[in-house]
């Protein structure tokens, strides 16, 4: 609601919100939220939030290969900050990746394997990505959003 409510109040006409979440399969997953939006949505339950805050929602879950092939759509960049949801995310987008090869900006700061794993999953498809690794300077901050940018 927050989002159709953004896109009204900027008359933008080119923006179609999709209520679904994209991983590595196509099936309903479920989101928690504790209603603060703020904190954002969890595919875990997480154990400090109680029964009565806690908040599901059902989506439905595809990947991206699937909605792509889907809706006919042409990729030219995939930009991603899932909190860590990185790896699945993108092994259901490897197809899209290796048919159309866009800019791929993936966020690799969350946990340790999508800093080592992320990199070499992309060089592994051998489709001549060039990388480099983009640390936005922040000032006071102790942890920063470390990117990876990948193009061809």
């Amino acid at each position: 609601n927050l989002m159709l409510k953004t896109i009204e109040l900027n008359k933008k006409n080119n923006i179609i919100p999709v209520n679904m979440a994209l991983g590595d399969s196509n099936k309903e997953l479920s989101l928690y939220s504790n209603g603060n939006l703020n904190m954002g949505l969890s595919i875990d339950r997480n154990s400090e939030q109680s029964d009565i805050n806690c908040i599901e929602n059902k989506v439905k879950m595809a990947t991206l290969d699937s909605y792509v092939k889907e809706n006919n759509i042409e990729v030219g960049l995939i930009k991603t900050d899932l909190e860590g949801f990185e790896q699945p995310f993108l092994r259901g987008a490897i197809e899209t990746i290796k048919e159309q090869k866009p800019v791929l900006i993936i966020s690799i700061y969350h946990n340790y394997s999508d800093f080592f794993e992320i990199k070499p999953m992309i060089e592994n498809l051998n489709l001549g990505y060039k990388f480099k690794i983009i640390e936005p300077k922040a000032q006071g901050a102790a942890i920063v959003s470390t990117l990876l940018l990948a193009e061809v």
